[in-house]
């Protein structure tokens, strides 16, 4: 998002001064060359490809003043959703030179800022509506309900055109009337179709966290989550439990403290969803190490990980809206194919990864899923060292017994932090041990 504008001090403009007198806000007659227009400039079509699809306003948008957007078809076909904003630049000036992409290639010049919608919320039917501030903070909300700022920094000192990208699984758009108040708040049937009503909801829910019911005996151990993480979430005091703050949908990314061993189970409880939400768990695979990670660079969309330098692959609502007691266990073969149980269903092939390489497994606690843990199956701990995954293991904790590490981490281990790995016991000494 650009920050500078070819914006004048003198054109500052006064918030609120007559938006309810304004014609409607319709397309501008310049586009993107895969945009069709409906004959009363209301609807916007993208034929052909994911891109070519930048539109704009066929006005000036007023400080404040509600922009509305009805999604009325979306394609499977595509991953990425549309990107909006807003731009100072008069969108005739457009007219022989608009690039593929509203992100980054307009919003690298002056006088541009569009981000990108998630993808949950581009759905058929949803209306979306954005505005801009008097400070420059760009709002935005789905169907009539407020969910903060999107993006801030846009100079308000200038006219402003609305500026949309109909990007990826985003085909067509139509441009509502936010003073009819039909189509960006909800009728009350559908009120009562999305919430429950509060006598079905167990406010108590929260307090009573399901016990394991498939993997529960000795071979099963908590394993911490990697202190990389969501923006949304909070991990417990030893690391083993994440929750993700259940008034907001996304940015609950949690990791794998190390790499997924071939043939190593690993174990997701689900302890807290909550039905009120949309959408569930996404489950993935990166070669990333997550402590590269930069957590203000996780977008709020899982499938934009795909577009990291790394190898990342993600699957969205990976067990079909999991319930509290729900227990999903993933594991990687010798040929390469992951699989995933849930319960005590049968075995699921998600994908083929390279099984060459260290893979980091991560989840994104999304819509209705809010409170997980993690266990480790022991039977699958091989002579890798857990911490370097170099040199095998030859040692053991005292006094906790625990054998995981190769001497040289052990003692490291021992000196710094002074805890085991696993169970977090206090070292007292490290014995090296000899495999004959």
């Amino acid at each position: 998002m650009n920050s500078i504008g070819p914006c004048s001090p003198k054109l500052r403009r006064q918030p609120n001064a007559g938006t309810n007198n304004l014609p409607p806000i319709l397309f501008h007659s310049i586009h993107g060359e895969n945009i069709r227009l409906s004959s009363d400039s209301t609807v916007a079509h993208r034929n052909d490809s994911f891109c070519k699809g930048i539109c704009f306003s066929n006005r000036p948008i007023r400080v404040n003043e509600r922009v509305c957007i009805k999604f009325t078809e979306i394609s499977q076909s595509w991953s990425g959703a549309i990107r909006f904003g807003f731009t100072a630049n008069d969108p005739i000036n457009y007219r022989s030179s608009l690039p593929k992409y509203a992100c980054p290639e307009l919003t690298n010049k002056p006088g541009n800022w569009a981000k990108a919608l998630g993808e949950r919320f581009a759905v058929r039917d949803y209306v979306l509506f954005f505005y801009v501030s008097e400070t420059g903070d760009v709002h935005y909300g789905i169907n009539g309900e407020e969910r903060g700022v999107f993006f801030s920094g846009v100079s308000t000192n200038c006219p402003l055109w609305a500026l949309i990208d109909i990007y990826g699984n985003t085909v067509e758009i139509e441009s509502v009337d936010p003073r009819q108040q039909v189509n960006c708040r909800r009728n009350s049937f559908e009120v009562e179709n999305i919430i429950p009503s509060l006598s079905t909801i167990d406010i108590n829910r929260e307090n009573r966290e399901p016990l394991p019911q498939v993997y529960r005996d000795a071979n099963f151990q908590s394993l911490p989550f990697h202190k990389t993480k969501g923006c949304n979430i909070r991990l417990s005091n030893d690391r083993c439990i994440a929750e993700r703050n259940n008034s907001h949908y996304c940015q609950g990314y949690v990791f794998s403290e190390r790499p997924l061993r071939l043939g190593q189970k690993l174990v997701l409880q689900v302890l807290q969803t909550d039905e009120l939400y949309a959408g569930s768990l996404a489950f993935g695979l990166t070669t990333c190490d997550p402590s590269t990670v930069n957590s203000n660079d996780l977008p709020e969309d899982p499938h934009q990980l795909l577009d990291r330098s790394e190898y990342w692959v993600v699957i969205k609502d990976v067990a079909n809206a999991p319930q509290a007691g729900d227990e999903l266990a993933f594991k990687i073969t010798e040929n390469g194919e992951v699989q995933m149980t849930k319960n005590r269903q049968p075995v699921q092939t998600l994908m083929h990864v390279d099984s060459t390489q260290r893979m980091w497994p991560f989840f994104d606690l999304y819509g209705s899923t809010i409170k997980v843990k993690v266990l480790d199956s022991l039977n699958a701990i091989g002579n890798e060292c857990n911490v370097c995954y170099e040199q095998p293991i030859n040692s053991v904790l005292y006094m906790c017994g625990h054998v995981c590490m190769c001497y040289e981490c052990a003692v490291k281990q021992w000196r710094g932090p002074g805890q085991c790995p696993i169970c977090r016991a206090v070292i007292r000494d490290v014995i090296r041990t000899y495999w004959s």
